[in-house]
């Protein structure tokens, strides 16, 4: 066998040899990070969601200072006015009552399904993220296998051709047996 084609063997053995350890240390990185790697936890965001009633709180102190009112005006008449504008004054009460009440909630709870809803989401955008981690960390721990596989095939297709190198020289009789960098081989 020629001095080049061993040199070229040799060559072709450390790269095949380096292939396989990069693809060894690239599997165990990505093993690695796989044994890490964890969902996120995901809970219902709604479950609880209860809408503020500070507002109607507020709505119903400031309803009772106008009942107070109108109570404190009704004393200063005779019983029929004080009647009629105690009636009038709870209808006006009660009308914006229901007006303010129904506007507060529909408010509150509108808020709080946005917030809900934006939560949501951020939620789906991080698991879109780790599934995206959790992927390429798949796809790298199949490039590294690959890569082993690979090294394996290179070098095991080296050893044949240097093997058939070797059979031709003593096949055709005019060669004595090396090994592949040269050396007579008995």
């Amino acid at each position: 066998m020629s001095l080049l084609t061993a040199i070229g063997m040799g060559i072709g053995a450390v790269g095949a040899g380096v292939q396989f350890f990069q693809g060894g240390k690239l599997k165990r990185e990505a093993n690695r990070k796989l044994a890490k790697f964890q969902h996120q936890e995901l809970t219902n965001l709604a479950e609880n969601l209860k809408p503020s009633l500070e507002a109607e709180r507020q709505a119903i102190a400031q309803f009772d200072k106008m009942r107070g009112g109108f109570v404190a005006a009704a004393q200063t008449m005779d019983a029929a006015s004080a009647m009629a504008l105690l009636g009038s004054g709870q209808e006006q009460i009660a009308a914006q009552e229901q007006k303010v009440f129904s506007s507060i909630l529909d408010k509150e709870y509108d808020a709080d399904l946005q917030r809900v809803g934006e939560e949501q989401n951020i939620r789906g955008m991080i698991e879109t993220r780790k599934m995206e981690e959790l992927q390429s960390l798949k796809a790298q721990k199949t490039s590294a296998m690959q890569m082993q596989q690979s090294a394996i095939k290179d070098f095991a297709s080296l050893a044949v051709s240097a093997g058939a190198a070797q059979d031709q020289a003593i096949a055709q009789g005019g060669g004595t047996p090396t090994n592949m960098f040269g050396k007579k081989v008995s």
